[in-house]
C-alpha cells in the first residue's frame, strides 16, 4: 500500500486501488513495524506489517502479509488436526495443515505449515514418473528371472540341445528388440524404459 493506505497489489485483482480493509495499518504508516488481528478481503487474518523505506530511508508506503484464522481457530477450539485445506494466500492456491500443539492432554498453540499446491503437483508428477521407471524395471528383473528359471530347468534335466535353442532365440529376440529401438529413439534412458514397458507387457500377456 502507498502512504494514503491504498492497495498497490491484492490476491483478489479487483480490491487492487482501493483502501486497505480493517483499519490496522495505521502504525505501519508511522513506520513502525507490528503485527495485529485483523478483518480483511479475505476474513480475519493475522496480519504482519512492515514499512518500505527508499535507500535514503524515507518511508513510501507499507506491506503486508496475513494468515487466515478460521483454520488455526478450528484447530485450537477442536483440538483436532486440519490436514490439506485449500486456501488463497497471496495469489496462491496453498494447502494448509494445521495440528494442535498439547501439553497434559491440553491444547495450548497450534502449527501452521503452508505448502504451494503448485509445487505438490509437480513433485507428485515426478514421483509417478519415478514410479513408472520402477515398474518397469520391476518387469525388467522379473522377466530376466523367469528366463533363468528356465534356463537352470533345462541343464538340471540335461536337454543341453533345447537350452542351446532357447539361449540363441533369447539373445536374438533382446538384441532384435533393443536395435530396433534404439535406432528410432536417441535418448538411451528413454529406449531402455520403453524396453522395461515392452517387457512389462509381455508379463501381463499382451504380446509374445
Amino acid at each position: 500500500m502507498d502512504m494514503n493506505g491504498i492497495r498497490k497489489s491484492h490476491p483478489e485483482p479487483d480490491n487492487i486501488g482501493k483502501p486497505f480493509a480493517g483499519g490496522d495499518e495505521k502504525e505501519v504508516l508511522r513506520g513502525n513495524e507490528h503485527v495485529s488481528y485483523g478483518e480483511g478481503t479475505l476474513g480475519t487474518s493475522l496480519r504482519a506489517f512492515m514499512p518500505v523505506r527508499t535507500d535514503d530511508g524515507m518511508q513510501v508506503g507499507a506491506g503486508s502479509d496475513g494468515c487466515v484464522l478460521k483454520l488455526l481457530r478450528k484447530t485450537l477450539y477442536t483440538g483436532e488436526p486440519i490436514l490439506d485445506a485449500e486456501l488463497q494466500m497471496q495469489g496462491l492456491t496453498v494447502w494448509a495443515n494445521s495440528v494442535p500443539i498439547r501439553v497434559h492432554d491440553t491444547t495450548v498453540g497450534v502449527i501452521a505449515t503452508f505448502r504451494d499446491k503448485t509445487e505438490i503437483r509437480r513433485l507428485a508428477e515426478r514421483l509417478t514418473g519415478v514410479r513408472l521407471y520402477s515398474d518397469a524395471l520391476r518387469a525388467q528383473t522379473h522377466e530376466f528371472m523367469n528366463k533363468l528359471h528356465v534356463i537352470l530347468g533345462l541343464v538340471h534335466i540335461g536337454a543341453y540341445e533345447r537350452l542351446e535353442g532357447y539361449i540363441g532365440e533369447v539373445a536374438s529376440r533382446h538384441q532384435k528388440e533393443s536395435g530396433f529401438m534404439l535406432r528410432r529413439v536417441n535418448v538411451p534412458v528413454l529406449a531402455a524404459f520403453l524396453l522395461g514397458k515392452k517387457s512389462n507387457a509381455r508379463e501381463r500377456g499382451g504380446e509374445t
